[in-house]
């Protein structure tokens, strides 16, 4: 075990692993952060020797599932899960966070380095104070928004609780997460709809308002490089804002054993494969404006999932 003191995510490292100048980082998230329990303990040498060759064991083996369509069935089970938990829980919030998420005794990804969380649900808490933050930081300004593969419609119901007056569409490929959704709409009498989509077969009656925005949160991540139909898609219908939250490979260093491990994992899982490199393209070609692209130096045991893009398509 460590003989390093524990140490604690301060408002200052969360300015700094998320890119945000410190004085512009909100008092009510600066007061939030500072008493969340964001404890952590770093690893002894031997103990981060261990856990790297652990991942790179598995990496070896090749332990870990592919993404894409051979998977919706198991998405269907996970959010199919997520509904029975909130019916029996008595429509509780808690009940929706994906399984995913709770972790009693988890390794994160911090700064590039490992460190190991002092209390359960280390990330879950970060994930809660930085999803609140990007959803005030981007999508204020806007009407509705338009999560797609919304799962279990946890970001759906931080939006709602953020945004009372939007109108806020959940879409997912998995007909658990559309009940799930509307669901949560009837139970919570909330201005929210589930409906369904599929990334790999785009509805082209899908119609965005011109004061609308477009949500992924580690929804792109399960596409790998099939992303082009969808976004050809968001070009054609030109949503006011796009906000994707995704593991984006090409901003890891190389050189860093931890990032190297995370692209190896990336690449592995056939996770989402060029997007910002195609994004940067069409921005180069003046299609699209690039508002924002932002490494987030946090992440879980294997990669960084917090990292984002923020863009939207020129008229024409």
């Amino acid at each position: 075990m460590s003989s390093a003191q524990p140490a604690s995510i301060t408002v200052d490292d969360f300015a700094r692993i998320t890119g945000l100048p410190r004085p512009d980082v909100p008092a009510d998230l600066a007061r939030r952060i500072a008493s969340a329990d964001l404890r952590y303990q770093p690893l002894s040498p031997e103990e981060r020797e261990q856990v790297v060759a652990d991942i790179q064991k598995k990496l070896a083996r090749h332990e870990f599932a592919v993404a894409g369509k051979a998977r919706q069935g198991v998405w269907e089970k996970a959010w199919a899960e997520r509904m029975q938990a909130y019916t029996q829980q008595a429509y509780a919030a808690e009940s929706l966070v994906p399984a995913y998420h709770q972790r009693p005794d988890e390794i994160v990804r911090l700064d590039g380095e490992y460190v190991r969380a002092c209390q359960p649900n280390l990330e879950l808490r970060f994930s809660n104070l930085f999803r609140s933050w990007l959803f005030q930081q981007y999508l204020g300004p806007v009407d509705a928004v338009y999560e797609f593969g919304c799962g279990s419609g946890l970001n759906l119901l931080m939006l709602s609780e953020i945004y009372p007056d939007k109108h806020l569409i959940g879409l997912d490929w998995a007909a658990p997460s559309v009940e799930l959704v509307n669901l949560i709409a009837k139970t919570r009498h909330l201005n929210l709809k589930g409906q369904r989509f599929d990334f790999f077969a785009p509805d082209d009656r899908l119609e965005f308002p011109p004061t609308s925005a477009v949500l992924t949160m580690c929804a792109l991540e399960q596409i790998g490089d099939q992303f082009e139909l969808f976004l050809q898609h968001l070009l054609k219908k030109s949503p006011a804002l796009c906000v994707n939250m995704e593991p984006l490979c090409e901003l890891y260093e190389a050189g860093n054993l931890a990032d190297d491990l995370a692209l190896e994992y990336h690449t592995q899982r056939g996770y989402l494969g060029r997007y910002l490199s195609r994004l940067r393209e069409l921005a180069a070609a003046g299609q699209i404006e690039l508002i924002k692209i932002q490494r987030v130096r946090f992440g879980s045991l294997y990669h960084d999932g917090y990292s984002y893009v923020v863009w939207r398509p020129r008229k024409a």
